[in-house]
């Protein structure tokens, strides 16, 4: 083989090298910004299930909290309870629990307090000055504004 034809063999054949380098090159990146953006996506998703799952917890608690400040407030009246108040109670405490798991420490020591400022006017305390409304606004207020946090839903504004 002449001097020439061993360099254009040469040649083509670093011509084939190179493009499979850049080839192999290329599909090891593809794969890899795909592996990411997958892994992303995966973690967005868990992210965004539990962020569902404590706003149904928290949607519960809410629900049970407003049935508790309603037989409370019934306390505050000396109006007689309501024969379900036992299991509304313990369904509510319950629910305080689930709290627990999901939620961030900051979230379940809000909720812990509004819990037990909640019990504490249906079965122990009754706020001698003041009303029952009075009794339940701090602790149900700071509950509400770690909800909204936990949740990120920014804080809303009042309008006077």
């Amino acid at each position: 083989m002449s001097g020439s034809g061993l360099a254009a063999s040469l040649a083509s054949l670093s011509g084939v090298v190179v493009g499979a380098v850049i080839a192999a090159g290329g599909s090891y990146w593809t794969q890899r910004l795909l592996s990411r953006e997958s892994t992303a996506r995966a973690r967005a998703d868990r992210l965004a299930a539990l962020r569902a799952e404590r706003k149904e917890a928290l949607r519960e608690f809410m629900e049970a909290a407003q049935a508790m400040e309603r037989a409370s407030h019934r306390r505050f009246r000396d109006a007689p309870l309501d024969s379900d108040t036992g299991d509304v109670t313990h369904r509510f405490w319950y629910l305080q629990r689930c709290l627990d798991l999901l939620c961030s420490p900051e979230l379940r020591t809000a909720a812990r307090a509004y819990a037990e400022r909640l019990d504490a006017a249906l079965w122990h305390e009754r706020p001698a000055d003041g009303t029952h409304e009075d009794f339940l606004r701090e602790a149900r207020e700071t509950f509400l504004q770690a909800a909204r946090k936990e949740l990120g839903i920014p804080e809303l504004e009042e309008h006077a």
